[in-house]
């Protein structure tokens, strides 16, 4: 069976002294203490919800989405330009590797 709460209060008393007092006391200010945030915070979310607030977005948003934005856009440009360049090649005339490897005839 559980005991009554003075019963309890006065063992711990004897056992520990002034910390049981100092730490119940500390105890009970820190859970007020929470408590109030929580019901700040649920309050808080109460208001945005009442007039459809926006989330909070990070101030520095709007250059994040421009760099992402513009190194796609030359991302997706480069590819092209390179995948055309690829494709409009006749390795015959525009790379060297093929000039140098040729045959010659030696005429004597």
């Amino acid at each position: 069976m559980t005991q009554p709460p003075v019963k309890v209060i006065q063992e711990e008393m004897s056992t520990h002294g002034i910390h049981f007092l100092a730490k119940s006391l500390w105890f009970q200010a820190f859970s007020l203490f929470v408590r109030n945030i929580l019901i700040s915070i649920a309050f808080l979310f109460q208001l945005s919800k009442k007039y459809n607030l926006a989330d909070p977005v990070d101030p520095n948003y709007p250059v994040i989405f421009n760099i992402i934005l513009w190194m796609s856009i030359l991302i997706a440009v480069s590819v092209l330009a390179v995948s055309c360049g690829l494709w409009n090649m006749d390795p015959g005339r525009d790379s060297i590797i093929y000039r140098m490897t040729s045959q010659r005839i030696k005429k004597e």
